[in-house]
């Protein structure tokens, strides 16, 4: 059932395209690696003594 599904999303491209499943996950990566950074990047500009201070 699956697999008729995704045959039916898949025109023109085969299951197996190996430059479809490289894009595939390289566009994983990235939006792995951005949902990461942001968050990392917030929490160096807080500085760690100030905020112990405010506990």
């Amino acid at each position: 059932m699956a697999n008729g599904l995704i045959r039916g999303l898949l025109v023109g491209v085969s299951p197996s395209d190996p430059l479809t499943l490289l894009a595939a996950a390289l566009g994983l990566v990235l939006v792995t690696m951005a949902a990461c950074y942001v968050p990392a990047r917030r929490a160096l500009g807080i500085d760690p003594a100030q905020l112990l201070r405010q506990e």
